[in-house]
């Protein structure tokens, strides 16, 4: 059943194919004989006027990329932040070839191997979490839901596992093996293809069957799911839309050769397909009305990504190709190689950039935009597996049998001068070193979060005038970026201190001095900034030389302890205090003169007096005491 099939003459087909086949196949066209319903329908308006995005579902997060081609319309477009470069962040060996495109849940990826392994590692380190042996190839790739992994085997078989503990939960056995058909999961239902010429639609809680439809040959495409309704592709040459409940057929239409691995994406009432006649197709999602194709320089085995009104999809002999998605209009192309095998793996668009495998060896990234060239990464191994973009890294696995996680890295960027912690004042140097294996773009100074100054080249110095801020604990922060756009910083704390320490509160014990009698000199000094790190007294007798005295501290107050000095002495002294970032403060010199010591005589009587009043006292006080008791 074909819905617009061709109705011309033979003849006039063959005069068609053999016109097209004598182009340069280098040329990107477009054949639009409207007689045999190869053509572009008359876009809307506002398509015409510009690019209007196309977005996929968004119901899953960001940070999980959870099946083959991202979701369920299967649109390889994710919102999550691309990489902008393709540094290797690790690599995990399996016993042989992966084609499956690994998908990514809950910090987890999930793949299959042709060892006959489903592996599960930490997506941020590469470990093994678990595998689960099912002892036969795997090209399937998984979908992760509810803490279960389901995939396909070339045994046949459909597995379910569970999701944290790698243990099977379920499985269902198909008429033949499953090569590269990846399951849905759409409202606890799965749906994947067989290489029985089935896609089958089993219940996602228990794998019992809830319908299967038959096509004319071999499954290998991956179904996508939109409104109700499921696309596949079909070694017979022919997409189906079928009805996502009960499986019944709503529209087919025949391509020019068979649909081999490409699977189909979905968006904005459209649904776009490859085939091996070279053509990748643009349908009426509802109807399967045709609304454009267009000729590539060879078969499609990749399967379209939509982003941006724009459909990205790779062919065999290696090209990328980015059309308009309303016109199928050529927009660029761009040419990653190919070592004579196919191009299966289908791009993912994320932060305007395009990620793809390719036969020639090499993860390629593209500029979404322009088709240029921004990274390459190199297997040295046929790459059929499908990327999978999540916060700055991409997953994907090649045929010499390992997976990697390339992605950005960030500069490598230290503080070198000064020293953590260390105590600045008036002009001083900060020195940084910056690193990247893409180059520095720009190196920045910050002082608590006030931007001092840009280097756009080594060496990375700047001088810094601690004068303009204030005394106290400041964060100095270096941030390097790369030619990628990735940063980095690195912080010290230091303290700036460039004003002096404060005395107050000078005194001397006894406030007169008294001839031969020591004395002690007080103080309180403080500095907030760094602490007091010594304070000096200097003192001299009789205008002579100056004489040094440590002066020691009881929090705040420091006390030095002079001499007694004789009468008439002349002393002079003065405090100098330092704090630890050298910073001095002195006071003025005070004065005092050595007095006498009271004369003896003088204490004599005084002492008398005392003793005579004490014993007059005592007296009278008797006396009253004992007229009280008398009768």
């Amino acid at each position: 059943m074909a819905c617009g099939a061709c109705r011309v003459p033979m003849v006039l087909c063959t005069l068609i194919i053999l016109a097209v086949s004598v182009l340069p196949l280098a040329m990107p066209y477009t054949i639009v004989p409207a007689t045999i319903n190869v053509f572009i329908s008359s876009p809307r308006a506002h398509d015409m006027a510009g690019l209007c995005p196309l977005p996929g579902i968004k119901n899953v997060a960001v940070k999980d990329y959870p099946m083959f081609k991202y979701d369920p319309t299967r649109t390889s477009f994710t919102e999550a932040k691309g990489p902008r470069e393709g540094q290797l962040i690790w690599r995990y060996s399996t016993g042989d070839e992966v084609h499956s495109s690994p998908a990514v849940a809950n910090g987890r990826i999930y793949f299959g191997s042709h060892d006959g392994y489903v592996y599960c590692l930490d997506a941020e380190t590469g470990a093994l979490v678990w595998k689960y042996s099912i002892g036969y190839k795997i090209g399937s790739s998984p979908a992760v839901a509810d803490d279960r992994v389901y995939i396909g085997a070339s045994d046949g078989v459909v597995y379910c596992l569970g999701a944290t503990s790698g243990q099977l939960i379920w499985s269902y056995e198909t008429g033949d093996r499953i090569g590269w058909s990846s399951p849905v999961v759409v409202d606890d239902k799965v749906y994947i293809g067989s290489g029985d010429g089935y896609i089958y639609c089993l219940d996602a809680e228990d794998g019992s069957l809830i319908w299967r439809y038959k096509t004319g040959a071999s499954i290998s495409s991956s179904p996508a799911i939109a409104n109700g309704q499921v696309y596949i592709g079909s070694r017979d040459h022919y997409i189906y839309c079928l009805d996502a409940k009960n499986g019944s057929l709503i529209w087919a239409y025949e391509t020019g050769n068979r649909i081999h691995v490409s699977s189909p994406a979905v968006a904005n009432g459209y649904v776009y397909i490859g085939s091996e006649d070279y053509r990748l197709y643009c349908f009426n999602a509802e109807t399967g009305e045709l609304v454009w194709s267009y000729y590539t320089d060879g078969e499609i085995c990749s399967g379209p990504a939509i982003s941006g009104g724009r459909v990205y999809v790779g062919t065999s002999p290696g090209y990328v190709y980015c059309l308009n998605a309303y016109t199928g209009e050529y927009i660029w192309s761009y040419y990653i190689g190919s070592m004579g095998g196919y191009t299966h793996s289908s791009p993912t668009v994320a932060s305007n950039l395009v990620y793809i495998g390719s036969d020639s060896g090499y993860v390629y990234c593209l500029e979404a935009e322009t088709g240029e060239l921004v990274w390459r990464f190199e297997t040295g191994a046929d790459t059929d597996s499908s990327p999978a973009v999540i916060d700055g890294r991409l997953y994907i696995g090649s045929d010499n049998g390992y997976v990697y996680c390339l992605g950005d890295v960030s500069p490598d960027v230290a503080i070198t001068t000064p020293d953590e912690g260390a105590v600045l004042k008036g002009m001083v140097s900060v020195e940084a070193s910056a690193t990247d294996p893409s180059g520095i773009s720009y190196v920045e100074l910050y002082v608590d979060d006030e931007l001092v100054g840009r280097k756009l080249s080594p060496p990375w110095y700047w001088s810094l005038n601690t004068s303009e801020y204030a005394d106290g604990q400041h964060t100095l922060c270096v941030v390097a970026c790369d030619s990628a756009g990735n940063t980095a910083e690195a912080t010290r704390t230091v303290i700036i201190d460039n004003n002096p320490p404060e005395i107050s509160s000078v005194k001397i014990s006894p406030e007169e001095p008294v001839e031969g009698v020591a004395i002690t000199i007080t103080a309180t000094i403080t500095d907030m900034a760094t602490g007091i790190e010594r304070v000096m007294l200097y003192y001299r007798v009789n205008y002579g030389s100056w004489l040094p005295v440590n002066m020691t501290s009881q929090d705040s107050t420091w006390r030095a302890v002079l001499p007694g000095q004789a009468e008439g002495s002349v002393i002079e002294f003065y405090i100098e205090a330092y704090d630890k970032a050298g910073n001095r403060a002195q006071t003025s010199t005070y004065t005092c003169t050595v007095k006498a010591k009271p004369a003896p005589s003088t204490i004599i009587w005084v002492a008398v007096a005392v003793g005579l009043g004490a014993g007059i006292g005592g007296a009278a006080v008797a006396t009253f005491l004992l007229r009280r008791k008398k009768p």
